[in-house]
């Protein structure tokens, strides 16, 4: 095998890792390119140092988006908790996705009859029923139920202001509280589930206002 042809089947291998859709493989396919290119370089007379060198830091950078993506794709097992909150509100989102989204909050219980919140508070909290219900009051009177599945502190949440009906709760109560700064950094980060997260609370708000009807 001629030096030359190193080359030509590196370059065969980077066409083929900008016709891939799959990150992955792209991926791969360039840190086996740069692989042939680094025995090309090291075979010159004299070896080409600064190609090597670069072509090593480059092949790092790969190996560690392969192994990060790698650890992401791997089977992820829920616990009975997050595979809830992965059935009730976030189908949409992958496993591991749902596991760091309940991992930026805490699940909590609440005793019977215990206030949430009350009409006027700015809310610190996102919440979201897991199991048990929550009756929403104004003025003493209850005009929406709470399943499972169903937040608090949602318009807060989305829109800054206050909240505009007490919550409290019913017997078996428990729901999953997310911080409103924490969980707001946390989505910086996260596309995915920032996105996912804005659909369902625009769709319970739309849900509880045909409740409220």
């Amino acid at each position: 095998m001629t030096t030359s042809l190193l080359v030509h089947l590196a370059n065969v291998l980077f066409l083929v890792s900008y016709s891939v859709r799959d990150v992955l493989w792209l991926r791969a396919a360039s840190v086996a390119g740069g692989a042939l290119l680094l025995v090309y370089f090291v075979l010159q007379s004299p070896p080409l140092w600064a190609a090597i060198g670069w072509n090593l830091v480059f092949a790092t950078l790969h190996l560690w988006h392969i192994g990060r993506l790698v650890n992401e794709r791997r089977p992820v097992h829920l616990t009975p908790d997050e595979a809830r909150v992965f059935t009730l509100a976030f189908r949409s989102l992958r496993p591991l996705e749902v596991r760091r989204l309940v991992a930026a909050g805490q699940v909590r219980e609440a005793r019977e009859g215990e206030v949430l919140c009350e009409r006027g508070d700015r809310l610190g909290e996102l919440l979201l029923v897991l199991e048990g219900t929550a009756e929403v009051e104004v003025d003493g009177e209850r005009i929406v139920t709470l399943f499972p599945g169903r937040f608090v502190g949602e318009i807060a949440f989305l829109a800054g202001g206050p909240a505009s009906a007490r919550v409290r709760a019913r017997a078996g109560l428990r729901y999953v509280a997310w911080d409103v700064a924490t969980l707001r950094r946390f989505l910086d980060g996260h596309d995915a589930v920032k996105g996912a997260l804005q659909l369902v609370l625009g769709l319970d708000v739309a849900h509880k206002l045909r409740g409220a009807a």
